[in-house]
């Protein structure tokens, strides 16, 4: 192949949609149903006449890409169109009513001379039997403004690793489910040549879920890091874990070193704000294996105004083990105290708070404020209400817990259009292993409490105080910033279960959780 400094081609962008698996294909048509959305995704960035980010002329005459007396030809921006260069079966698989696709010149390659079954009545199909040879006379076209690369597998291998240099950019939807498939995406080489530049927020359909991915390539970035596609990534939401991870990173490396009560010190900084959607998704962090069924047997538990960490640890979920041992009680002064016995921890307050607390196996029925009845009863007949709160401290009772509340105060509010949002403040914030358990597990309440009331799930907002992470998950919390997240999948309830107190964990189910392998962090005590 020629040279980048001996071909006279503009840089074009790949858009593709793939699954799990990378299948794109099945039978001449998608593998998964038409998902209106990510067509309309496909319509717009295919026909906008607005400059991706990229400008092509600084790139002229600029690095190695191209030879340093070319230019090429220009016209006004509203007499461009754009191009889309496909493969004939590809072209095949559009619909005969949809062809040729209106608004962009519909570039062919075949060696076919005659295609019998186009309508080319306003000069939008181009036909050519060699990519190099489309790619050359597209650029010189002064009519063409961004040329597309849409498929399919043959042609994408084309422009990804043959043609490496001018392709400034992938588009990648991902299709969060795997699919039978004959067709499949050749494999992008993000090690050497491409990298991961944004990712989009999760969109759902049925029961899809998707987002965008935008890969760019590492040495146009490199050498003119300013040729992001900035203004087309604007028009997409940031993926919502990228919150999470960039709140990680800051406090790494802007945060202040602290001693902490359990001796392994910490890193930490004071106040950020998360917010995640639960309509489209259900956020459960992907660059890491967050322990689902931990999370939703310690709400149910929460829920009951359990106290017994024994209940816990029998399902074999261990996370409050540590602060429920003889050792730990002793050496906090709660000598008294049976071992697994938490005292008047998150669900009492949640459904007894100030109830005199006696033991883990006190009958405490009618005692105290119930607040999540409380909650419940307002969201349903009250929804106006500013004073939609559960409080989980108590501060008579701290003393007499194992461990005083991280997550303090919910406050719940309802829309006009009948959705549920749940806002959390979050006193102490361990980064590494309980902020990943608390986005899921207040995520899970707030669409428990929707359901129960009748309403659509809204948003969950997350206030951090004091954020920090412990000294000893530095190194695997470094390794998970390496990682990019997955669209988020979809949580189900059961519909039947109307009741709060009624849900098992058998309720639940995450649908189409893609993640990261397991990070192993030790828990502070």
């Amino acid at each position: 192949m020629l040279s980048s400094n001996q071909l006279k081609i503009k840089p074009f962008t790949v858009i593709v949609a793939a699954a799990k698996n990378e299948g794109i294909g099945f039978k001449g048509d998608l593998p998964w149903p038409k998902i209106p959305k990510e067509m309309k995704h496909f319509v717009n960035v295919t026909t906008t006449k607005e400059p991706l980010g990229f400008s092509m002329g600084e790139l002229v005459g600029k690095d190695c890409f191209f030879q340093n007396n070319f230019k090429f030809a220009t016209s006004p921006v509203s007499d461009k169109i754009n191009a889309v260069i496909m493969g004939r079966k590809t072209w095949d698989s559009i619909p005969l009513k949809f062809r040729p696709l209106q608004k962009r010149m519909n570039v062919i390659l075949t060696n076919q001379t005659n295609l019998e079954d186009t309508n080319d009545e306003n000069g939008l199909i181009q036909v050519f039997n060699d990519f190099q040879v489309a790619l050359e006379n597209l650029s010189m076209n002064p009519r063409i403004n961004e040329i597309f690369v849409i498929g399919g597998s043959t042609v994408y291998d084309l422009a990804i690793n043959k043609y490496t240099e001018f392709c400034k950019l992938i588009i990648k939807t991902r299709i969060n489910r795997d699919y039978e498939c004959d067709t499949f995406m050749p494999k992008i080489d993000e090690e050497n040549t491409y990298s991961k530049i944004y990712i989009s927020q999760t969109h759902q359909h049925d029961d899809i879920t998707f987002d965008y991915c935008f890969i760019g390539n590492k040495k146009m970035l490199q050498h003119k890091p300013e040729l992001m596609p900035t203004r087309l990534m604007s028009k997409y939401k940031k993926h919502p874990e990228m919150q999470y991870l960039e709140i990680i990173k800051d406090i790494i490396e802007t945060g202040s070193e602290k001693a902490d009560r359990t001796g392994v010190g910490i890193i930490g900084k004071f106040g950020y704000q998360m917010k995640f959607d639960l309509e489209e998704s259900f956020p459960i962090l992907t660059t890491k294996d967050v322990f689902w069924r931990g999370v939703a047997e310690e709400l149910i538990w929460f829920v009951k105004g359990d106290t017994n960490a024994k209940n816990l640890s029998d399902k074999k979920i261990k996370i409050w083990d540590g602060n429920a041992s003889r050792q730990f009680l002793d050496g906090i002064g709660l000598k008294e105290r049976e071992e697994w016995d938490l005292g008047p921890v998150y669900g009492f307050q949640w459904r007894h708070f100030g109830a005199a607390y006696d033991t883990m196996h006190s009958d405490y029925t009618n005692q105290g404020f119930d607040q999540l009845a409380d909650v419940i009863n307002q969201i349903k007949n009250n929804p106006t209400s500013r004073r939609i709160l559960m409080s989980a401290w108590n501060a008579a009772d701290l003393k007499k817990m194992a461990l005083p509340p991280c997550h303090i105060l919910a406050q719940f509010y309802v829309t006009a259009d009948q959705k549920l949002s749940c806002q959390m403040y979050q006193r102490s914030c361990d980064m590494g292993l309980g902020v990943p358990f608390n986005i899921a597990s207040y995520s899970l309440l707030t669409c428990m409490l929707a359901q129960v009331c009748g309403l659509k799930r809204g948003e969950f907002i997350h206030v951090l105080g004091d954020a920090h992470v412990y000294k000893n998950h530095v190194e695997p919390l470094q390794e998970q910033l390496k990682r990019y997240p997955y669209p988020f999948p979809q949580l189900l309830l059961n519909p039947d279960v109307t009741d709060i107190e009624q849900f098992k964990f058998s309720d639940f189910k995450l649908i189409n959780y893609t993640h990261h392998p397991r990070i192993k962090m030790e828990m502070a005590v």
